[in-house]
């Protein structure tokens, strides 16, 4: 199926085409016009050899134009170092902020450059220099040298600028105060498998919101970690200020998902809480295990009994409960995200059927009954129920890792059926972290936003160049061994550096015994057709997040989010009305820290607001508009009821704080 994708701020390699494709050993560069034609030359340092000096031909061919600022500062910065420096062309803004500084030893001329293309003349020019003073000067024109003096600048307050525009969101977590830190444990998955590209131990704690003491006011459960946090409860008083409570004193579980529900049909909410993690091996049980929580109707649980849940342990992602039966009762789905040990192997989810009489909790596995399918679907990281087909039966919906979008069809609460037959999600199997639905264009049926790994990374992916990997014990030494390849250039090469191979399958130093040969080998080469029977594999061939169009008749349509939107993998979506419109908007929220040391930390978003036009698209909104600052390993976000019935996003930051931003009521223009 086709998709649409946005182009703007990205990057392809120009090197040949300007002409900058020759090799050297280069350790600086520096900018300046230096035959004065108003284009900016290029000077590369070179390590024993000489350095190139880049003529710069866009004046000569006659197609560009320019505006150089020189700002005379006062005394002690008399160049006018930190100012900002902003121009307009028609609705196109540039900003500029001097600085000399260009790396190692590299420094350039004290001059703002702007390239303004076939504009003949500046609308508007705005400088503001250091300690808040500016001016503005209007309808310039093109290929001159402009110089600005700081003694004309207007002190600050004085600007005839426009007042900034209200964000949508303001930051209220210092003022809240919530007595909450999440502290990840010190497990390092690569000492076990030193083949993953990212650890599964670090997924971040839940938080889940829901009225436990029947106040009518929303509170907050944050999960605990492995060794290093309790669950707990926040009760909302009046005032919007939190009453923490410890649910539990268990310390020895990593809390990756909850919900409330009334379990036992008293009235009040009780917990459900999963476990997952990677720290300990899938024969320990009981570190797995999924637990209930009774409440007594006043925000304090206890554990049910042993009978009210079956036999389950499983490493899980997310819980979602719904009425799929029809029998007026909750029941429950429980997603698996991996097998401990055993990446990128299928993992089971499981259905379990609310059987619950007389007051007693009691949920049956129904999941080879219902859905078989669910056994080994695959790393299931999020999950949600919707009427696809509109039948008045809430169909189950799930992406993962390794995975495609998968929907299985309710078929009036006896089963639920695979969608298998083509309906234009099945090619795109991707890194899928996270779902949210609504109806985004107006058009009376479910639509998605799923979150995925985003364009930020080395790795790429497509149905030509897929991503590939495969696993096994190949050495038989007992530790499962996944092993990833990627293309560059047109060539699939193993993405695990040869240390980390060489520790996890010790036959390979052998095979490669010095770098240069490693460096050689395609992905294909790696492992002979022998090494390879029995192997699991799996592909990824599609990394961007992305709306999901539903076109009717099971029919859906990919279209990739904007630049913004692929920055960072996307953990949290919320979804709702922002700027009072009409329109769906969307807040996404991720970053992801704790990959291997080669990738690095992912950590370019701060949060993004996509503003819906009732019709599927949506327009990135700027951090500074939005209001969105959330800097951290964020993961799941969600809408909250505050104090005087107003909307805050609240999202958990893995090893910090739950991150409140309350949503501020600004008119729509």
């Amino acid at each position: 199926m086709p998709t649409k994708t946005r182009v703007t701020l990205l990057f392809f390699n120009a090197s040949h085409d300007w002409g900058l494709d020759k090799l050297s050993y280069s350790n600086g560069a520096a900018y300046a016009d230096m035959d004065g034609d108003g284009d900016l030359d290029l000077v590369v340092n070179n390590i024993d050899s000489e350095a190139f000096i880049y003529q710069n031909n866009s004046r000569e061919k006659g197609k560009s134009n320019f505006l150089n600022v020189t700002l005379k500062g006062e005394k002690g910065n008399l160049s006018g170092i930190g100012s900002k420096v902003t121009i307009w062309t028609g609705k196109d803004p540039q900003y500029a902020e001097l600085s000399v500084v260009r790396g190692f030893q590299s420094s350039v001329d004290p001059v703002v450059h702007f390239g303004i293309g076939d504009k003949k003349q500046i609308d508007s020019l705005e400088v503001v220099w250091p300690g808040g003073k500016s001016q503005k000067l209007y309808k310039i024109k093109a290929n001159k040298r402009l110089v600005l003096n700081q003694k004309k600048a207007i002190e600050p307050g004085k600007s005839v600028l426009p007042k900034p525009q209200q964000s949508y969101f303001t930051d209220i977590t210092n003022h809240l105060n919530l007595d909450f830190k999440h502290s990840e444990g010190n497990f390092v998955d690569f000492k076990q498998t030193a083949t993953m590209h990212k650890m599964l131990s670090k997924s971040g704690f839940v938080i889940a919101t829901g009225d436990v003491n029947g106040d009518g006011l929303e509170d907050i459960f944050a999960g605990g970690s492995y060794r290093a946090g309790k669950p707990t409860i926040f009760l909302q008083k009046a005032g919007g200020h939190f009453e923490k409570r410890i649910v539990s004193q268990d310390s020895l579980h990593e809390n990756t998902a909850a919900v409330f529900l009334d379990a036992d049909k008293d009235g009040d909410l009780d917990l459900l809480v999963s476990n997952g993690g990677n720290e300990l091996p899938v024969t320990e049980k009981a570190f797995y295990k999924v637990q209930l929580y009774l409440n007594n109707g006043t925000g304090n649980f206890q554990p049910a009994r042993n009978t009210a849940l079956p036999e389950l342990s499983l490493s899980s992602s997310c819980i979602v409960t719904n009425d799929f039966d029809k029998d007026g009762d909750l029941d429950i789905f429980i997603g698996g995200r991996s097998i401990p040990g055993k990446y990128p192997l299928p993992a089971s989810s499981y259905l379990l059927r609310n059987d619950s009489k007389g007051g007693e909790p009691h949920f049956t596995n129904v999941t080879s009954e219902f859905c078989p399918e669910l056994l080994d679907i695959g790393m299931v990281c999020s999950a949600l129920w919707a009427d696809i087909n509109q039948d008045g039966f809430d169909d189950l919906v799930l992406v993962g890792e390794w995975m495609p979008i998968r929907i299985f069809e309710n078929k009036k609460g006896r089963s639920l059926h695979s969608q298998k037959a083509a309906n234009g999600l099945n090619q795109f199997t991707g890194w899928w972290n996270s779902l949210a639905a609504s109806d985004f264009d107006h058009d009376g049926d479910i639509d998605f936003i799923a979150g995925n790994e985003g364009l930020n990374t080395f790795y790429r992916a497509s149905q030509k160049e897929p991503i590939k990997i495969v696993a096994k014990d190949f050495n038989g030494d007992g530790t499962f061994d996944p092993l990833m390849g990627y293309f560059i250039q047109g060539k699939r090469y193993p993405s695990v550096p040869r240390d980390a191979l060489n520790q996890q399958v010790i036959q390979f130093r052998r095979k490669f015994p010095h770098y240069a040969d490693y460096a050689k080998v395609t992905f294909d080469e790696l492992l002979s057709n022998e090494e390879l029977k029995g192997a699991h594999s799996a592909e990824a061939t599609y990394l961007q997040s992305a709306y999901i169009e539903n076109t009717g008749n099971g029919n859906f349509m990919v279209h990739a989010l904007s630049v913004e939107a692929q920055k960072s993998p996307v953990f949290g979506i919320v979804t709702g009305d922002v700027n009072a419109d009409g329109h769906q908007d969307v807040v996404l929220t991720g970053n992801f820290y704790p990959n291997e040391v080669n990738m690095g930390r992912q950590k370019a978003s701060t949060g993004l607001l996509l503003l819906g036009n009732g019709k599927g698209d949506f327009k990135s909104v700027s951090c500074s508009e939005s209001g969105l600052m959330i800097q951290g390993d964020a993961r799941k976000s969600t809408f909250f009821k505050g104090a005087n019935q107003g909307k805050w996003l609240l999202t958990a930051i893995n090893s910090g704080p739950i991150q409140i931003n309350k949503l501020n009521i600004v008119k729509t223009k």
